[in-house]
């Protein structure tokens, strides 16, 4: 299935939903497809995102969505109708998401900050950029000392990634540093980690690409500190 259909699933689904909170949980499980498919609500790809924000039609609930209602999904709902809903067209309704993470304890959510943090309005950016930057502090203290770290925990992995992209770093410079300190600390299995047979020469070029066309010296510095931090990673060891 290409990932429009499924952003036109999911978002059937959302407004199924909350058209009914009371019974959102069951009629969620009940319109599951697969297990893979539901697994990708975890990790929240750009392009999932991007293409929920643009699924065309009609929907009784899902189009004129109240931001003042985040609050009830988070309290009825199940988590990953509230994943789809920080999604949502509406900058507003994405914004009052990310305020609702802010009381989540799980490590779930950090994917989805990440999105967030990168979002294409800048309120609902400056909104989840700290949100995100005071979780990674609490990892990067927890990993202080010269000892073995091991690898990172998997949801702090995928956001770290996802902030990886050009694109980050000319919305969100700020982020850069924090993120590749974070990921350094991964004894292995780092974020962004390119294969052993990688054509780096290809994989770096979105970054030289964007550095050259970048107006910013705080984008074109965390352009180069992420080049930087790949191309040290994809070293051969000595």
């Amino acid at each position: 299935m290409v990932i429009a259909e499924r952003a036109q699933a999911f978002v059937r689904r959302a407004d199924s939903g909350l058209a009914d909170l009371a019974n959102s949980a069951d009629l969620w499980e009940s319109s599951i497809r697969s297990k893979s498919e539901e697994k990708l609500l975890h990790v929240f790809p750009i392009d999932l995102d991007n293409a929920i924000r643009k699924v065309p039609g009609q929907f009784a609930v899902w189009d004129d969505f109240s931001p003042s209602d985040v609050a009830q999904v988070v309290d009825v709902a199940p988590m990953t109708l509230f994943w789809v809903l920080g999604a949502h067209p509406s900058g507003r309704v994405r914004q009052a998401v990310v305020h609702a993470m802010a009381d989540f304890e799980s490590d779930r959510i950090l994917p989805h900050l990440a999105n967030r943090a990168i979002d294409f309005v800048p309120e609902v950016r400056g909104t989840a950029g700290p949100l995100l930057l005071a979780r990674f502090g609490e990892f990067a203290a927890a990993r202080q000392g010269p000892e073995p770290h091991g690898v990172l925990p998997t949801c702090v992995h995928i956001a770290i990634t996802k902030l990886l992209a050009p694109r980050a770093a000319g919305v969100a410079p700020e982020l850069i540093a924090p993120c590749l300190a974070l990921a350094e600390s991964a004894d292995q299995f780092r974020p962004g980690q390119p294969r052993p047979d990688a054509n780096m020469d290809r994989l770096l070029e979105p970054y030289h690409q964007s550095l050259r066309s970048a107006s910013s010296p705080n984008s074109r510095d965390a352009l180069e500190q992420i080049i930087a931090y790949l191309e040290r990673i994809s070293a051969p060891a000595e």
